[in-house]
């Protein structure tokens, strides 16, 4: 079995907010509040989705680890990542382009990974189609999340 680690989500966060910076940089618009307005921005929102990720694990009663679901919710990055590299180098067509398949990948990634992570409790009531549509629900956030997280303001 494998165990999430928070190695890579952590990285690809830091590797994030430095790509942001050089966008700016590269068009001039550098400053210090850069690096601190994305990693804020990406932070409380990487902590609200773990906790509605966890209130909606509770609710469906397939209580899981929150930092398992930190991990597994960190894993975005990676892809935002890739989209400003994209961003940077083709521009704002380029960007989307790689925004529709990092986020369907995401999508995929977090819906498999709950499906075999997240314990199954088939003598709980609710089991059944609710738990089936929460978790696609959980996972489709992910695109949602990676398009408000994308800082196309940084792109030229």
């Amino acid at each position: 079995r494998n165990a999430p680690d928070l190695y890579l989500p952590a990285m690809s966060l830091l590797t994030y907010v430095l790509l942001a910076g050089l966008a700016d940089g590269t068009s001039g618009k550098f400053t210090s509040e850069t690096l601190q307005g994305v990693t804020s921005t990406c932070l409380v929102t990487w902590i609200l989705e773990v906790a509605a990720m966890k209130v909606a694990c509770v609710s469906i009663s397939r209580p899981t680890s929150s930092l398992d679901l930190l991990a597994y919710c960190g894993y975005k990055f990676l892809g935002l990542c890739v989209n400003m590299v994209v961003g940077l180098c083709f521009g704002y067509k380029g960007y989307y382009l790689a925004l529709v398949w990092t986020a369907s990948s995401a999508v995929y990634f977090t819906h498999k990974t709950l499906e075999c992570a997240v314990p199954k409790q088939n003598h709980v009531p609710q089991a059944g189609p609710k738990q089936e549509f929460v978790m696609l629900g959980l996972a489709g956030a992910q695109a949602v999340v990676m398009w408000f997280l994308g800082q196309t303001k940084h792109l030229s």
